[in-house]
Parts: structure tokens; sequence; C-alpha cells
């Protein structure tokens, strides 16, 4: 099971089960490409208004870790991932 939850303006945490972590990249990855692959457009007009792009950061649970130092490694990630270029998804160390 995944959960997901918005976090900021424009951030969202998923949190995955036990065992999951593996399945976390190709599934952010999934989302980013197909994010990626839109248009927006004005609805009434069809006026493009561009593409946007999805950066993600990855932190596995480590077991020292609190919420807020794996909130911050894997914001750490993607603030690497914008750095680096956007629409890519980083792994905390």
């Amino acid at each position: 099971d995944i959960f997901a939850a918005r976090y900021g303006g424009e951030e969202f945490v998923m949190v995955f089960e036990r065992g999951a972590a593996a399945e976390a990249l190709p599934i952010l990855d999934k989302i980013r490409a197909t994010i990626a692959a839109r248009e927006l457009k004005v609805t009434n007009t069809g006026q493009s208004l561009g593409k946007l792009s999805f950066s993600g950061g990855i932190a596995r649970l480590n077991i020292h870790d609190s919420p807020g130092s794996i909130l911050k490694r894997a914001d750490a990630a993607l603030y690497q991932a914008k750095q680096d270029g956007r629409n890519r998804i980083n792994i905390a160390d």
C-alpha cells in the first residue's frame, strides 16, 4: 500500500510499506513521465500554457530516523533533483 498526502504548497509525501522501497523509484518515474508528457491548455480556447515537470526525492527509512530526519533527507534529494535540472528523481544517501 501507498499513502500520499500534500505536504506543502507544491510538495507531496508518499509513504510506501516496508519492503516496497524498491518500488518507489519506478512508480515515481512513471508519475514524472506522465506529467512531463502532458501539455497544459486553456479549456475554452485550447491555447497552450506549456508543460509541467516533476522532481522527486526518495529517502529510505533507517532504524534511527525520526519523521523529521527522513523528511529532511527526502527534501534534500528533491532539491538536488531541482538543481540538477528538474524533471528527475533523486535518491537520498
